[in-house]
């Protein structure tokens, strides 16, 4: 088991799971807006599977930048606001 010392749980003192701190869930929101955006929108699982990964990689890098470079304020709007930020 990782034993964490003082200063390394001190960290992020936040709650773990909160949406807004996951780029993991604002990239998923990147690829539902493109997937919401392309026409004809597929009306079958195997069209969807053919069609995900061109819009993944259709998503600027720097819109993926921008994500993760705004973790810090993110965290920082999570501390403030203690719940939902505008993020």
């Amino acid at each position: 088991m990782l034993a964490l010392n003082n200063n390394e749980m001190n960290l992020l003192p936040l709650p773990p799971l909160s949406p807004d701190l996951s780029p993991n869930e604002h990239m998923w929101d990147m690829l539902q807006n493109r997937l919401n955006s392309h026409d004809p929108h597929p009306k079958a699982v195997r069209k969807l599977r053919n069609i995900l990964p061109g819009l993944w990689y259709e998503i600027p890098q720097e819109q993926i930048d921008n994500c993760v470079e705004s973790m810090p304020n993110r965290r920082q709007a999570v501390e403030v606001q203690g719940g939902s930020t505008r993020y």
